[in-house]
């Protein structure tokens, strides 16, 4: 990833040298996360060994995560050359989102892990039922953590992190559960996406966007990986 986000920092200041280099990191790291959902056809081939396709899968779900911290450093790198904005208080506010999401989340996805076994130990529970208890939580920890003044999807990530890493009890009713409704709720975001910002969107479609994108479509993110695989085999 921070492969990634240098090259098409570089690629962004080199289409557009008028903006200023931190506009240039902004956009990278933007336009640097991607969802494995738009893979799916390939996660699910009998071709790909189940190692890889679950490590792919988990990347996937890091990897807004971690381009967060490429984002922040854009954003308060732009926001002091425009001076719109104090980038100490946005440092220090950027800085208790993550932290306060995560100490929240870790508390909610260690809680209701244990409330989960405890209702299987007495057979309180149907074993189709854990799939949304697991999905309650991401939403509960996305909405309590936005509440408190965190992060909400790093919430939801390191909640379910933490409930996967914490649940004794066969966790295979997760992965059953959230193929089918993840599938479904990425059909209904790229809907929604489509539907409301795309319109939009095309207005400002120029030459170099159409060249921006093409090149992070491909360019982009092959190279880094490319390299960051060699001697690998």
């Amino acid at each position: 990833m921070p492969l990634t986000v240098g090259l098409g920092t570089l690629i962004v200041f080199w289409l557009n040298p008028a903006s200023s280099f931190a506009m240039a990191l902004l956009t990278a790291a933007v336009l640097t996360p991607t969802d494995a959902a738009l893979g799916q056809t390939v996660l699910n081939s009998p071709d790909v060994p189940e190692k890889l396709s679950e490590t792919i899968n988990v990347e996937s779900g890091l990897n807004d995560g971690l381009a967060l911290p490429f984002v922040l450093l854009g954003a308060l790198l732009v926001s002091s050359e425009i001076g719109h904005a104090e980038t100490g208080s946005l440092a220090i506010s950027s800085g208790l989102q993550i932290i306060v999401g995560s100490l929240a989340s870790i508390a909610i996805g260690w809680a209701i892990a244990r409330l989960t076994e405890a209702a299987q130990d007495r057979d309180l529970m149907g074993e189709a039922a854990g799939g949304i208890v697991f999905l309650s939580t991401a939403f509960g920890a996305y909405l309590m953590s936005e509440q408190i003044g965190g992060n909400g999807f790093i919430s939801a990530f390191v909640a379910g992190m933490v409930f996967g890493n914490s649940y004794r009890h066969d966790i295979h009713f997760i992965t059953e559960f959230m193929e089918d409704v993840g599938q479904l709720l990425t059909m209904a975001a790229f809907l929604v996406f489509g539907a409301i910002l795309l319109p939009d969107g095309l207005l400002h479609v120029t030459p170099k966007v159409f060249v921006l994108a093409i090149l992070f479509l491909t360019l982009v993110r092959m190279a880094p990986i490319f390299l960051s695989l060699q001697g690998r085999g």
